[in-house]
């Protein structure tokens, strides 16, 4: 899609005319002092022209804005447990975001996006000192968007590469000692089993939300996947009883048909991160996610194996299981006392 625009001057309207051109890349041509009209049907002319490039010629176009919805609909069947997340990014950070010609990303046609709407997105989230990470993750689904529409082969995308930031500094994954732990569940007036649970069984937020009561059985919590609710790894999985976990689901209500009642997809995360903030944790160890850390890495130091911990914790590769089986520094006191070399 092309677009004009005019500006106003002392000897008198002036249009021009913007277009992305068959690279891929925004173009402005200016069109002089012309009437609106003309203007306009320089506008048709031109569409005319990139819908019938080469680079378009059979293809489709269509908005941002439409394709997020077919997007979204085929990733929440394939991977429902971090849709919310790729959701947010999609349609509350990137659509928002206007190019240079001040259109809202949702508004262009899938084509018309190009690589200086990408960077001048990498250099806001920066201004507003995002983590690198963060952003990297953010354009990753971008990338994943665009791929899948590509993949689908209908309709006319850019044509560009999009490029993480890279690694400029790297800290300990974020999980909880003890005696954090301790003090999240004690400040946890209403659900403090909740957390408990998932402290004891390093379930994801959206298994710990889609739980059934039929699943938590004598042998133990059954992780099932299935087109309605599937896992992330879409493998199944069980988390075996013990004593602590019995224990806990005493204190959860088992006459419906889930664990815990149906909320708002994003209520257990959303009280999780008052609840931290509210009692002062670390910025940046807000997420239920770190209680699932916590599990296995309490799991690690208990003794057991590096390949018990992968499929207690549902992943498909051991090196995952490895970045989440870090150590506590409380660990690792006095391993070095009685070692030397030379």
């Amino acid at each position: 899609m092309a677009t004009i625009y005019e500006r106003k001057l002392k000897k008198g309207t002036y249009f021009y005319l913007n277009y992305v051109d068959a690279a891929g890349e925004r173009q402005r041509k200016p069109l002089g002092r012309i009437t609106r009209k003309r203007a306009e049907l320089k506008l048709q002319q031109k569409e005319h022209e990139l819908r019938n490039s080469p680079t378009t010629q059979g293809k489709l176009q269509i908005k941002f804005s439409e394709y997020e919805t077919i997007y979204l609909n085929d990733y929440l069947i394939k991977h429902p447990s971090s849709w919310e997340e790729s959701r947010y990014m999609l349609q509350d950070d990137l659509s928002p975001m206007k190019n240079e010609e001040g259109i809202l990303l949702k508004d262009l046609y899938l084509d018309e996006l190009t690589s200086k709407d990408v960077s001048n997105f990498i250099n806001i989230s920066i201004e507003k000192k995002r983590a690198f990470s963060t952003i990297n993750r953010k354009i990753g689904v971008l990338s994943a968007f665009l791929n899948h529409a590509k993949d689908i082969g209908s309709y006319s995308v850019p044509d560009f590469k999009i490029k993480t930031l890279p690694k400029l500094k790297a800290g300990p994954p974020k999980f909880y000692d003890l005696d954090v732990l301790e003090k999240i569940i004690a400040a946890e007036k209403k659900y403090p089993h909740w957390w408990k649970l998932i402290a004891n069984t390093g379930l994801r937020a959206g298994e710990f939300r889609n739980l059934k009561v039929k699943d938590c059985k004598d042998d133990g919590i059954w992780i099932l996947s299935d087109p309605g609710n599937r896992t992330k790894s879409g493998d199944w999985r069980i988390i075996p009883m013990n004593d602590t976990i019995r224990e806990i689901l005493k204190d959860f209500d088992t006459t419906g048909e889930y664990l815990i009642p149906r909320f708002d997809k994003d209520m257990p995360k959303k009280r999780f991160r008052r609840l931290c903030e509210r009692i002062e944790i670390e910025d940046g160890y807000w997420g239920i996610h770190c209680l699932r850390r916590t599990f296995c890495s309490q799991l690690v130091m208990a003794g057991k194996s590096m390949r018990a911990a992968q499929i207690l914790m549902g992943h498909k590769s051991i090196k995952t299981t490895e970045r989440y089986a870090f150590l506590s520094p409380s660990y690792l006191e006095g391993v070095m006392d009685d070692f030397g070399i030379g």
